[in-house]
């Protein structure tokens, strides 16, 4: 079963263009690891303009906006949120 946790964009987390858009982010746990893995990420921007991406696109593709620390605390939060810390 997949859980989902939304964040909002800061000025630190992304492009200053992406400040105050949400991301939602649809996770599991993994049986084998024991840990996040991340099954699809949605940028909203307002009601009727989303981006989506998946885990098989090519990392360069994948929501590249988004800096390398959110995506470090997006992972610590969702593993707070889940017991795995």
């Amino acid at each position: 079963m997949t859980k989902t946790h939304e964040f909002v964009l800061g000025k630190i987390d992304s492009s200053t263009d992406f400040e105050g858009h949400i991301v939602d982010v649809e996770y599991v746990i993994s049986s084998v690891s024991d840990d996040i893995k991340v099954v699809d990420m949605w940028r909203y921007w307002d009601s009727n303009n989303h981006n989506h991406s998946t885990p098989d696109m090519h990392e360069e593709m994948r929501l590249a906006w988004l800096h390398k620390d959110f995506k470090k605390r997006m992972y610590e939060t969702l593993r707070e949120i889940e017991g795995i810390a």
